[in-house]
């Protein structure tokens, strides 16, 4: 991506950076999940992207750029907080941190944590999974691996 010197200027304007080590965090518009985006060249991106472009250089193809372990701030543009990976690489340091979300807390979700107990405490009563999934407006293979623990392991 072009960035011109206006842009830079635009872009630091959005910056908290009064941190000198710790993290500079975005402080204009952001995604649901925290992440700055900065519209560069008709282009809407994730703010951090465009950081270390701006002070690194162009992001290798098929990379992308990661947070250190020890940056929890999803909206953190310092530099000496990014470096490039694969998305792969980017999804290990994100369980790695223990970011991953879980239960209720993933976006995916139907079910809460009540009702997920509830779901155990009624198989375990000898219920069929298929009436509860009918309840519970799932398929039986949710119900299957809920009762199994292959998923909601945390509670």
């Amino acid at each position: 991506m072009e960035i011109k010197s206006k842009d830079e200027a635009r872009f630091f304007s959005k910056v908290d950076s009064t941190e000198i080590e710790g993290c500079h965090p975005w402080i204009a518009c952001t995604t649901q999940d925290g992440y700055g985006l900065f519209r560069i060249n008709g282009t809407l991106t994730t703010a951090h992207r465009v950081s270390y472009e701006i002070t690194v250089g162009p992001i290798p193809e098929g990379m992308v750029v990661r947070h250190s372990n020890e940056c929890t701030t999803r909206g953190c543009v310092n530099p000496n907080h990014l470096s490039t990976g694969t998305q792969v690489d980017n999804m290990r340091d994100r369980d790695e941190a223990g970011r991953t979300p879980k239960g209720e807390s993933s976006g995916a979700s139907k079910l809460k944590t009540v009702g997920v107990l509830d779901i155990r405490k009624r198989a375990a009563a000898g219920e069929t999974q298929a009436s509860i999934a009918k309840d519970y407006q799932v398929e039986t293979s949710t119900i299957s691996a809920i009762v199994r623990r292959k998923t909601w392991r945390h509670i």
